[in-house]
């Protein structure tokens, strides 16, 4: 192309841009947009983040900040010694959540949250749109380490609903009264008193062992091989400790045994009414309300001598119930307000870079 031919094709050039310049200058860059998105972020959700850390940070004064009932020296599984050092670091924190209880868990939620603050306050860069998904999702994983997952939350409940079962169970047979002596049956030879005992529920037993087992229809050359005046006995059913009405059922009858073994100073109801309590706080933790009231009374009364062993197992049962008392309501992780507030402010962000952040899609969308 020889000059005279140049000149006219920049002058053209040169005039077309000049007529796209004013509609380019008028559309804000994408990390303009970006950066005002943050700062609205930042007043609004941010603000109400920073308003939830003080309130998980305050708990609630009106609970014990303790075990009432201190869990007996024992030998324990390692699910159960994790479910216990879960319900201890709810007990101590007053209600607040259980990472609360752990300086670590601590540290790193401040850390996050501190990190939000200085990302939605920093400067304006050109390259404030880039790499937003992954730095939340970095971020993403450290909050879920500190608000546990709920697949966990329910594994320890679990557990210590397990405990709590076996520990009532044991009250109540430690209240049972001793069987009287009574006469020594006839002589009889071996096998044909292994023949009429019936075997015990729960018990294994070997097939070898056991001529007459009494859930069998199996037939052999002396007849049936079961008992028709001796039916295989019922399951018993679990006992139920899910909500806080069947926790305050297993108290009730564990505060009946105390009552007839004369383990109590006082009755319950009297004990409820002399034990100051804040308001309202009966109807969100009634079984702690009621822990509370019947502690002093069993610590007033230690009760006859014979009675000990009835007495630490009954300490035991109340122990496993308050544990598991904790342990059911503690706050899922899409229920702490804290963690549920940098959620809120995650999302906030990403809506934002969605809508700020589009300039490539635009450029294409020109060409």
């Amino acid at each position: 192309m020889t000059m005279s031919a140049r000149v006219p094709a920049l002058a053209a050039l040169s005039a077309l841009m000049l007529s796209l310049a004013p509609a380019v200058a008028a559309e804000p860059a994408c990390p303009a947009r970006y950066h005002a998105a943050l700062s609205a972020i930042e007043a609004d959700e941010y603000a109400a983040l920073k308003a939830a850390r003080s309130v998980a940070f305050r708990g609630d004064d009106a609970m014990p900040g303790r075990f009432l009932f201190t869990p007996p020296a024992m030998p324990r599984s390692r699910e159960e010694m994790a479910a216990l050092k879960e319900a201890n670091g709810l007990a101590r924190g007053h209600g607040r959540p259980a990472w609360r209880a752990s300086a670590d868990l601590s540290w790193l939620a401040d850390r996050v949250t501190t990190e939000l603050g200085d990302y939605l306050s920093q400067d304006q860069t050109p390259f404030l749109c880039d790499g937003v998904a992954d730095y939340l999702g970095l971020l993403r994983e450290q909050v879920a380490r500190v608000g546990g997952d709920a697949a966990e939350g329910d594994r320890l409940v679990s557990v210590q609903t397990a405990a709590a079962r076996q520990a009532i169970r044991a009250a109540v047979a430690a209240a049972r009264p001793a069987p009287l002596p009574r006469f020594a049956p006839p002589l009889r030879s071996l096998l044909l008193s292994i023949v009429d005992f019936r075997p015990a529920r729960g018990l294994e037993r070997s097939a070898t062992l056991d001529p007459m087992p009494t859930h069998s229809t199996e037939k052999d050359f002396q007849g049936p091989r079961i008992d028709p005046d001796l039916p295989p006995l019922a399951m018993v059913a679990p006992l139920p400790l899910a909500t806080d009405a069947d926790r305050l059922a297993a108290v009730d009858r564990l505060i009946d045994i105390a009552e007839r073994r004369k383990l109590l100073a006082s009755g319950p109801g009297e004990a409820t009414a002399n034990t100051a309590q804040a308001p309202g706080d009966s109807a969100s933790r009634p079984v702690l309300t009621r822990l509370a009231a019947l502690q002093p009374a069993l610590a007033a009364a230690k009760g006859p001598a014979i009675e000990a062993p009835t007495r630490r197992a009954l300490l035991a049962a109340l122990s496993a119930i308050e544990a598991l008392d904790y342990l059911a309501h503690r706050p899922a992780p899409g229920e702490d307000p804290m963690l549920a507030a940098i959620e809120r402010t995650f999302a906030a962000i990403e809506a934002a870079h969605a809508a700020a952040c589009d300039c490539a899609e635009r450029t294409a969308a020109r060409r």
